[in-house]
């Protein structure tokens, strides 16, 4: 029995304080990059570098080993060295409305291109209605619609001589012209033609019809003249607007003329200004009745807007973005509403980005959780990922009983190394379930949650500490305060060799230790500030371990601790509540007694009876197989 016997100097493994040459935590350079995570580290190099699709990152470990600070530290790090993506905004599209067109533009191009436009809009809104008020337009249309009137004019004489001629007189009215018979230049009443002989009225009638068909030949030829008249109305006003606005737009063209898409858009852009020169217009309400007026409508002119969905210019390498709430909306984007008239409208302007396009050519970071509270979010995330394109739309349309008119926006190509976060449960789950996961999440960096105990892992525990105090602007700590917190990473981890990667708690202790020290107007915490923060987190997580060690000295819960009984020792369960440990004394029995009888447990048998029925009748049995077998 003696080898089984552990010596007190075995239960706890002390740090040498002879191996520290520090006074204080200040003196030690501050901890860079991981620590204890050399698998992890690798894989993540290796995930971060290779471009071949496919080769997304799940970074699988425990809560608290620093994963998400560490992935994000070295996803930053590479990609401060990469080329700034590209700018992408959405314009109109005039051939068809309902799907705007993407523009892709070098980074911090987009910027200028809208401002551009702003400033055309607003140049033609002041010079263009200039122009058209012009004396020398005015002039021109003003001879157009004279000569109009000038041949209408002597198409009319020439009708109404003819009428003379046959004896009629031309009377206008609100309701057209009347051809009155006449005599000696006299109309004639009805009562004066009703005593003419039946020849002259024929004669009349014969001649009236005559006119008639005359004049529907003139009314055509003059509905003619006035069509052609308002066609070179058209016309001057065109020549007008395409001075004005083309040399405008061929400047644009020059400036972008290493970008096909752009100059196709400004073509479009010139044509349907020329076509709308209206737009540029003042518009004056409409009175409908005295002190009523009709609602401004919306200018026109918010087609010739450019709707910058992202913007590079701020940007020093490729973009790393952190998504903590990846609804299908923040991830793909969306497109939003607005009340008019007591309807909900929307146009390119109200388009806008998602977190796949603001890492577009960089990272995406990703807590698996998070995506897996959001509806839709998964299933975005892998269509964006497996078709290499983000398409936004609206999801609430497949649900709605009346369809809201809405945009169908041409998608965007995409470029996005995706970093998803979680539990190796999660991993394993989907590797399982997920068909598509393993095709799209080839790199697996596992975090562990040990390291080994050696001078490199202390080394790297004393610069962590000294990171994290200079962080968090906490007291630095001696050296016999940061041989405890080695020996409690050591605890944590269960196993003298090894110390716990899980530095959320060790970050605690140090939080907690530097509060005390404080407390105490200390500069420096020390080791008793240290075992006072680990004894307060002890007593307010263990009333259970108390209420229970209460019960055995009450001889409610029973544990004998001498003497020699066949067939019984004392053992020790552990119970974890929550982040607390403790053991509980258990007695272990055993009971032999000869024969294979016994009683029957019916309801065990046909599985009717509870765990605490069928321990109380194993108890029970054992007690009378010794008893009486």
């Amino acid at each position: 029995m003696k080898k089984y016997i552990l010596p007190v100097e075995m239960l706890r493994k002390e740090c040498n304080l002879k191996n520290f040459n520090f006074t204080s935590t200040e003196e030690i350079h501050p901890l860079e990059g991981l620590i204890g995570q050399e698998r992890a580290k690798k894989a993540l190099e290796f995930g971060l570098q290779i471009r071949n699709d496919g080769y997304n990152i799940f970074v699988a470990g425990i809560p608290g080993t620093g994963k998400t600070t560490s992935v994000e530290q070295a996803v930053r790090n590479l990609a401060k060295g990469q080329r700034v993506p590209d700018d992408w905004c959405y314009v109109h599209n005039f051939a068809n409305p309902g799907n705007p067109i993407s523009l892709r533009l070098p980074a911090g191009m987009s910027l200028s291109f809208k401002k551009d436009m702003e400033e055309l809009v607003k140049e033609l809104q002041i010079e263009l209605p200039k122009e058209l008020e012009s004396q020398l337009y005015e002039e021109h249309k003003n001879q157009i619609i004279k000569d109009f009137q000038k041949q209408k004019n002597e198409i009319l004489e020439e009708f109404e001589n003819s009428a003379k001629a046959a004896n009629f007189q031309i009377k206008k009215t609100p309701s057209g012209i009347i051809m009155v018979p006449s005599v000696e230049g006299k109309p004639l009443k009805e009562e004066d033609i009703e005593k003419l002989t039946e020849s002259a009225k024929e004669e009349i009638k014969k001649n009236q019809d005559v006119l008639h068909e005359h004049f529907n030949q003139i009314s055509i030829k003059i509905r003619k003249l006035e069509k052609e008249a308002q066609i070179k109305l058209a016309e001057t006003e065109t020549q007008l607007a395409k001075s004005m606005i083309g040399p405008r737009i061929e400047e644009l063209k020059e400036k972008y003329k290493n970008f096909q898409e752009i100059s196709e858009y400004l073509d479009n852009v010139e044509q349907d200004m020329i076509e709308n020169v209206d737009s540029f217009k003042d518009k004056k309400e409409v009175e409908i009745i005295p002190g009523i007026k009709l609602p401004e409508r919306p200018s026109n002119l918010y087609k010739y807007d450019v709707n910058i969905l992202i913007d590079n210019s701020h940007l020093k390498g490729a973009p790393v973005i952190k998504e903590i709430n990846p609804t299908a909306y923040n991830l793909s984007g969306k497109i939003e509403y607005r009340s008019q008239y007591g309807a909900m409208i929307t146009d390119f302007n109200m388009i806008k980005s998602g977190s796949l396009h603001k890492a577009n050519g960089g990272y995406l970071i990703l807590q698996v959780l998070d995506i897996f509270k959001n509806y839709f979010s998964w299933e975005t995330l892998k269509r964006a990922m497996k078709n290499k394109e983000i398409i936004i739309e609206d999801l609430n349309e497949q649900y709605r009983l009346i369809n809201t008119p809405t945009l169908r926006p041409q998608s965007i190509p995409m470029d996005v190394k995706v970093i998803l976060i979680g539990n190796p449960l999660f991993y394993y789950l989907l590797f399982q379930n997920d068909e598509d996961f393993k095709k799209l999440f080839k790199v697996k960096a596992d975090f562990s949650t040990i390291m080994d105990r050696n001078m490199e892992g202390i080394t790297n525990y004393l610069a962590f500490i000294s990171k994290f105090c200079q962080e968090e602007k906490l007291l630095p700590l001696d050296k016999e305060s940061v041989a405890k917190i080695v020996e409690y990473g050591s605890r944590i981890a269960d196993d003298q060799n090894k110390l716990t990667t899980r530095f959320s708690e060790i970050a605690d202790v140090i939080r907690e230790a530097n509060f005390w020290a404080m407390s105490d107007n200390s500069t420096v915490i020390k080791k008793p500030y240290v075992k006072k923060a680990l004894e307060e987190k002890i007593f307010r997580s263990n009333l259970i371990e108390k209420r229970i060690e209460e019960l055995i000295k009450e001889d409610t819960i029973m544990v004998d601790t001498e003497g020699e009984v066949v067939g019984q020792i004392n053992g020790l369960s552990v119970l974890t509540l929550g982040d607390y440990s403790f053991g509980k004394p258990s007695r272990i029995t055993a009971r032999a007694y000869t024969g294979r009888g016994g009683m029957i447990n019916i309801d065990r048998e046909v599985k009717l009876s509870g765990a605490i029925h069928n321990k109380g009748f194993l108890i029970l049995n054992g007690y009378m197989g010794e008893k009486y077998g």
